[in-house]
């Protein structure tokens, strides 16, 4: 997948108000809206001001014009097909107001020339089956990096295992026999398994180890009264970034391979993340992207950008359908995922260009399918 690095400059603009303010012109709301968009990435808030602004202040033509199309800036920051309404509304409406007219017509024309360029590199991905188990065998959980493994959770017995798609040949990782392994991830070199275990009369994770080939096996971490929901390797394989639940309190962390020790990495509010997929690390470790779900969209999933040295928690992928995580394609600025908003399951992508979305998402894969990431190889295979 190609990537094309984009060189981009913020102008932020910054408000002072000395004083209550007893009336509000339509150049005061659009400054408000700028500042919502561009300083505190309320990207929603800055829509509803916009809107106002037509709404209110029509009769200013140029300013209700240059506020449709900042609108429809914004709907496309949050994929929303909406935006190509609001260019239209622009050149149908507003023809008399030329700057703001030709900046509509460059914008939609841009939208349709990214949505027949992700057309045409769908007709290029392939797919092919690498094995299929019976059901009620086995639960697939990773892929190694080199593709030539598959771990699983072994249905009979509970434990954690490995599937070599080279000799259909299958080994034992772990051998307690209770159903001890679950929500696996596979170190970057190939050589060690982390797992989090699910012990007997049990209602929380604690992070374990094993070699590739079952030797070494070791505890990693706990925390008395809490949960690992979800981790990954760092792409060195130094460390683990995982996901932690203390009652109703959520925080990442991040936890040394050698000696288990542990780092505070972020808190996040009270949320139900996706539970049937991994976070997702950028390639260089300073992002992590999740899954979150959305009670005023009926507990649809949205995807957030989280900065791990310190920086905002964000919306990657804001929408009304259903966007589950799939992964951040290694090597790319690109974070693809499922979604059933264009009325079948599909998968698609977002380019992410220094801490935040960089234009609409757009289509990889039309009809999916409900499917279940298992992550994605070196080359940048995705495994489901």
């Amino acid at each position: 997948m190609k990537t094309i690095t984009i060189a981009l400059v913020t102008i932020v603009l910054t408000m002072f108000f000395s004083g209550p303010v007893l009336a509000q012109s339509g150049n005061d709301l659009f400054q408000q809206a700028l500042v919502k968009e561009r300083v505190e990435a309320d990207v929603q808030g800055a829509i509803e001001l916009y809107q106002r602004i037509i709404t209110e202040f029509d009769e200013d033509r140029a300013l209700a014009a240059k506020a449709l199309v900042q609108m429809g800036l914004c709907y496309e920051k949050l994929g929303r097909e909406d935006a190509a309404n609001a260019y239209e509304r622009v050149i149908a409406e507003y023809a008399d107001q030329t700057e703001s007219a030709a900046q509509a017509r460059e914008l939609l024309a841009d939208m349709r020339r990214a949505a027949r360029a992700g057309a045409e590199e769908s007709r290029g991905i392939t797919t092919r089956q690498v094995h299929r188990f019976g059901q009620g065998e086995a639960i697939p959980l990773a892929i190694t990096p080199d593709g030539m493994g598959l771990v699983y959770a072994d249905l009979w017995y509970g434990n954690l295992a490995i599937h070599d798609l080279t000799n259909e040949q299958s080994r034992n990782l772990t051998h307690d026999d209770y159903w001890v392994a679950w929500a696996a991830a596979v170190s970057p070199d190939g050589r060690s398994v982390s797992y989090l275990d699910w012990p007997t009369g049990s209602q929380s994770h604690s992070l374990h180890l094993v070699g590739i080939d079952g030797s070494d096996p070791r505890f990693l971490y706990r925390e008395a009264g809490c949960d690992v929901s979800h981790h990954q390797w760092t792409s060195g394989g130094e460390y683990i970034v995982a996901v932690v639940q203390c009652g109703e309190d959520l925080s990442v962390n991040r936890i040394s391979v050698p000696d288990g020790a542990a780092e505070l990495v972020a808190e996040l509010a009270p949320a139900r993340l996706q539970e049937d997929g991994e976070i997702s690390l950028s390639p260089d470790d300073q992002y992590l992207t999740y899954g979150v779900a959305v009670e005023a969209d009926g507990g649809n999933f949205d995807i957030r950008l989280l900065s791990l040295d310190g920086g905002p928690d964000l919306p990657l992928v804001r929408h009304p359908a259903n966007d589950r995580l799939a992964g951040w394609v290694p090597g790319t600025d690109e974070v693809l995922f499922l979604s059933d908003r264009d009325g079948t399951v599909d998968l698609w992508a977002i380019r992410v260009i220094d801490g935040a979305p960089e234009g609409p998402p757009r289509m990889v894969q039309r009809n999916m399918g409900r499917v279940d990431p298992l992550g994605f190889t070196s080359d940048g295979a995705l495994s489901y």
